[in-house]
């Protein structure tokens, strides 16, 4: 079947060509003889110019009548503006109180990007407040908890560089990985025999390369799996290899440690170990937006090189505000971590009976 197809096709090619090269195919306009084919070709391109030229919808020329303009009125609902509060936000009364108010002195945005005309009292009152917290030197303030991640590891990333990271690392973090360009080495999820295993390997391929910038990527708590990273092993590697580590607390930050400040105090390590902390604040500060805290010399090359924190217009003064209340609420009130450590039990405990589901994490090593 396909040969007859191919024949037919070969022969309606001849015949046209034929045709195109008989006398009859040419033509005299204004005394000047035209081949048969050109004439052909000019003549499609006055079609297609033709079809293009067409528009593929008319929209109707009638005007609505006042009584479908009535009916259309009526049928139309308005949405709210603001979504209805939730009741998790209501038993926290000090959150909205500080957003109010910031509202009504700051208004809605700040229009603008924080190196131009975008910095506001509060948003470097809320970089104080969480170095505070933290106990790290500085701390930039970022509009979108996403774009922490997807700004800060291309920041100090480059092509030519080498990045070990996490398998299972968050979806987040992996686009900043790629945007990047460097080289992405990926260990097995929460496995420290293959994160030394593929150190070795790295730093006896390039043991000649003086100029190397290595770094390791993890997070605090791994929002596919629930698992806590141990930090305390990923500090030694690093210090044997000397590579950087980069550290995401998204979803440690108020939540693992005695008094709620992250990894680092979950497992007894010195902040100043870590070379850059990032985190989302949409978790446990309830407001939108991330930050990265670390030494001044990280924190002020971002200010210059960051693009998210250059171009982007800076965060809502309300939402830093929120975020400078959360802080207090959870610093001033460490029975709100014991309870919350008593509903991850509880609820841990009516999972894991549960035919067909098995749970990841231990209750006593994380908490989600």
């Amino acid at each position: 079947m396909d040969t007859n197809l191919v024949e037919m096709c070969r022969a309606g090619l001849k015949w046209f060509t034929m045709l195109l090269d008989a006398p009859s195919a040419r033509i005299v306009l204004f005394g000047v003889r035209i081949q048969g084919h050109i004439f052909v070709e000019v003549l499609l391109g006055f079609v297609i110019v033709f079809l293009l030229s067409q528009k593929s919808y008319k929209p109707p020329q009638r005007p609505l009548t006042e009584q479908e303009i009535d009916e259309l009125c009526d049928e139309w609902v308005p949405e709210p503006l603001i979504p209805p509060i939730t009741q998790d936000m209501r038993h926290e009364p000090p959150v909205l109180e500080s957003c109010t108010s910031a509202l009504e002195k700051y208004g809605v945005g700040s229009c603008g990007p924080r190196g131009f005309y975008g910095t506001i009292d509060v948003h470097i009152d809320c970089e104080t407040r969480i170095s505070k917290f933290l106990g790290t030197p500085d701390t930039i303030l970022y509009s979108y908890g996403l774009s922490t991640m997807f700004s800060t590891i291309p920041c100090f990333c480059k092509r030519g560089d080498i990045i070990v990271a996490d398998e299972g690392v968050h979806w987040g973090i992996q686009n900043g990985l790629q945007l990047s360009r460097s080289t992405i080495v990926y260990f097995k999820h929460n496995d420290m025999d293959s994160l030394h295993i593929t150190l070795e390997k790295i730093m006896t391929k390039n043991k000649r390369s003086k100029n190397l910038r290595r770094y390791i990527v993890a997070e605090a708590v791994y929002q596919n799996s629930g698992q806590i990273a141990p930090l305390d092993e990923i500090v030694k590697l690093k210090e044997k290899y000397r590579f950087r580590v980069i550290l995401d607390e998204s979803n440690s930050l108020g939540v693992l440690g005695r008094s709620g400040r992250g990894l680092a105090e979950h497992h007894g390590v010195p902040i100043e170990k870590i070379d850059v902390v990032t985190a989302a604040m949409g978790h446990a500060l309830a407001t939108e937006g991330g930050f990265c805290t670390g030494n001044a010399r990280i924190i002020d090359y971002q200010r210059l090189s960051s693009s998210g924190y250059v171009f982007s217009a800076s965060l809502p003064p309300y939402l830093a505000s929120a975020a400078i209340t959360a802080i207090d609420v959870i610093d001033q009130n460490p029975e709100l971590l014991v309870k919350m450590k008593q509903n991850i039990a509880l609820l841990w405990k009516g999972l894991k009976d549960i035919k067909g589901m098995s749970l990841a994490s231990d209750p006593t090593r994380s908490h989600l």
